[in-house]
């Protein structure tokens, strides 16, 4: 069948196969940034062993962008977008299935040939337009890596956290599908024109500095992305967890939650973390939004709610219609079990409390009846 030329086609269809290339290879991209806790937690690894997927996405695609982009001539670009589109969805397939790390990092070797493949046609296929559309082209085509980012990273984030990051993988994997099914519509850029003007453009000073400063941007916002984000997540979460443990020792150290609330323990660390916080608020190193700082000068006070006497008095009425109407004998019993068991040390008091409250018996009975057979803790005011 004779190939449709350039003018044949509507350029919209033309186009549409190497925008939906490029916006499938950066969602195999973008994909991760919004499940890396989530895969890290379901694989039982760190977020920063997890990150280590864009690396081998970065290398894999960089080896095969170098061997593809001199021959894409004689490949074709419509084959080459659709081998790329076949491999992205084999690839979130494989990365989605992953029982382990290992396996995960694997699969992102497919991701990587996916990447060069979508990524590489993409740009190719925008020679096959004439002089004047040119630009017109690579203007949609290089917007569409932005339109990933910019779309991808709110539905994978909803996905992870409404399904999985397993499910998230549908999202790469549809758009690969769309690129799959117009990648036909793509026309093949003219014998040699795109590789001779690759080679015209290595030749230029000016466009191999510009290559080579595009190059390093590139690896240092991947390693910020990747691994800089990642590693302040890990730290935060390891700084927490001991911060939590130093409180646990401590409090063990002085014989359990009991002899800490005697020792005041807990008083104390409230009062000085209030102080703490209110000093820093006072003083601005603490801002809140609102109150120390970008305050609206003519703001409107908050009504303040105020119970109506009216519902207390009915609410105490209804208390006593209950105590009126129920199992008098029961309700007596249900306390007496619970006063019982209370004086044991050790027992467990779920059973009397669920006993009591079927026999209707009140809150202020149960706690009444706690007290008589334990007693009122009466806290040291700390200061």
């Amino acid at each position: 069948m004779p190939i449709q030329t350039d003018e044949a086609r509507p350029r919209q269809a033309r186009l549409a196969p190497l925008v939906l290339a490029t916006m499938a290879s950066q969602s195999l991209l973008v994909v991760l940034s919004p499940m890396l806790v989530a895969i890290g937690s379901d694989l039982d690894a760190s977020v920063g062993a997890v990150g280590q997927a864009r690396s081998v996405t970065a290398v894999v695609a960089i080896v095969a962008s170098l061997l593809i982009v001199p021959r894409i001539d004689v490949l074709g670009v419509p084959r080459v977008l659709a081998f790329g589109a076949s491999l992205a969805i084999a690839a979130s397939a494989a990365v989605a299935v992953s029982p382990s790390l290992t396996m995960f990092l694997a699969a992102h070797v497919l991701v990587g040939l996916a990447f060069a493949c979508l990524l590489s046609g993409g740009f190719a296929g925008v020679a096959a337009f004439t002089h004047e559309r040119r630009g017109w082209a690579i203007g949609y085509v290089a917007g569409a890596n932005a339109l990933a980012w910019i779309v991808v990273t709110p539905v994978v984030g909803a996905l992870t956290g409404w399904l999985s990051w397993r499910a998230a993988e549908a999202v790469p994997a549809a758009i690969a599908v769309a690129a799959l099914l117009t990648s036909r519509f793509a026309a093949p850029s003219p014998a040699a024109r795109s590789s001779a003007r690759l080679r015209t453009i290595a030749r230029a000073v000016s466009a191999r500095r510009w290559i080579g400063s595009e190059l390093i941007a590139y690896g240092a916002w991947s390693a910020l992305l990747t691994f800089i984000g990642a590693y302040f997540v890990e730290d935060l979460t390891n700084r927490l967890e001991a911060e939590a443990y130093d409180y646990f020792g401590r409090i063990r150290t002085l014989g359990g939650v009991v002899a800490a609330i005697k020792d005041n323990f807990f008083q104390r660390e409230i009062a000085e973390a209030s102080f703490r916080f209110q000093s820093e608020l006072e003083a601005g190193q603490r801002v809140i939004v609102g109150v120390n700082r970008y305050a609206e000068p003519d703001e409107r006070p908050i009504e303040i709610l105020k119970i109506d006497q009216a519902l207390e008095e009915k609410q105490i009425e209804r208390v006593a219609q209950v105590r009126e109407r129920r199992d008098a004998r029961a309700a007596e019993a249900a306390l007496g079990r619970l006063k019982a068991d209370a004086a044991v040390e050790d027992r467990n008091l779920m059973p009397a409390i669920v006993e009591a409250s079927r026999g209707y018996v009140t809150m202020g009975e149960m706690c009444e009846a706690l007290r008589e057979v334990w007693g009122t803790w009466r806290e040291t005011p700390v200061f």
